[in-house]
């Protein structure tokens, strides 16, 4: 494999600006080359990195998330709103329940059935008057852990949830591909490249991890759904469970840590294990949130804690 192949097998789109600076170098040691006669290769080089990048991109951790959360069997929950659960079930699935199974009965499609539900019994099954009975008609009982599953797995993929605010996966990404470049060109061809330039290149991308990471944090709106290790304090009537976010540790000057954290009444905690939180108070314990934005982050304001209002712990 030539070195403009080993570009290509190791290229990232961060890495682009150093590779091409360190192909340039080596050309010209190599070749004796000037500048004008290797311009062309490096524009070549460049187009060719981006082109690769594009085709050969993983999943993120977002999709590996979603595809986890999606193949969820069953939840054991740490706390449900229970009432919230059943009625956003059955406002998100009891009309399209309802018109599968009256296009069942009568042979219709869906989008081509007109009129209420007892109006569209009588004409295909030639009754009378089914308002009464209607009225009693009630959908097979599910366990509140089955609604919100299904729930859960309709809202993600429909994009009403958002997934991965917890993480700083897009730029990390990004360094780890720069230390896998910079380690790849140096061991095969004996390369040293300037330890200031490569230090400056990894200041440049954790600030740059954390400026666009913050800035997710203090746009946050709406339902998200985390997962992480929280620390389980008590606060009076309730227990704060608080995420440490991963991007303190590219916040050198931060001293009071981002979070993320949600309150439950204890009162509320699952009968089956309100003991195990009696005895986690301090500790680390794996959990997944669904739940609501109550205060994002806010720098102006020195508030760093996101605040969720949860739907469903478990």
């Amino acid at each position: 494999m030539d070195l403009f192949q080993l570009i290509l097998s190791i290229g990232s789109t961060v890495a682009i600006p150093i590779i091409v600076y360190v192909y340039y170098r080596l050309v010209r040691r190599i070749t004796g080359k000037k500048d004008d006669d290797i311009r062309g290769k490096l524009d070549k080089l460049s187009t060719l990195i981006k082109k690769t990048e594009i085709q050969t991109r993983k999943k993120t951790i977002v999709d590996e998330k979603k595809d986890n959360f999606l193949s969820v069997p069953n939840v054991s929950f740490h706390f449900a709103n229970k009432p919230q659960i059943s009625d956003f079930y059955n406002d998100y699935f009891k009309e399209p329940t309802i018109a599968n199974l009256v296009s069942e009965i009568s042979g219709e499609k869906k989008d081509e059935l007109k009129g209420n539900l007892p109006q569209i019994l009588e004409a295909k099954t030639g009754s009378k008057n089914l308002t009464k009975w209607i009225s009693t008609v009630k959908l097979p009982d599910l366990s509140i852990s089955s609604m919100f599953l299904r729930y859960q797995r309709e809202t993600i993929k429909s994009g009403q949830v958002q997934l991965g605010l917890e993480e700083v996966e897009i730029e990390l990404s990004q360094l780890h591909s720069f230390d896998r470049a910079i380690t790849s060109i140096q061991k095969r061809y004996e390369f040293k490249i300037d330890d200031g330039l490569i230090k400056s290149h990894h200041i440049y991308l954790k600030e740059k991890a954390a400026e666009r990471t913050l800035q997710k944090l203090e746009q946050a709106s709406g339902w998200i759904l985390v997962e992480g290790k929280f620390i389980i304090s008590n606060e009076g009537e309730f227990y704060k469970c608080s995420y440490s976010h991963p991007i303190n540790e590219y916040l050198s000057n931060q001293i009071i840590p981002i979070s993320i954290s949600v309150l439950i009444p204890i009162k509320d905690i699952e009968p089956h294990i309100a003991g195990n939180y009696r005895q986690s108070i301090g500790r680390m314990i794996p959990m997944n949130i669904y739940g609501k934005v109550w205060q994002p982050i806010d720098r102006e304001n020195s508030i760093w804690d996101l605040q969720l209002t949860p739907l469903a712990i478990y």
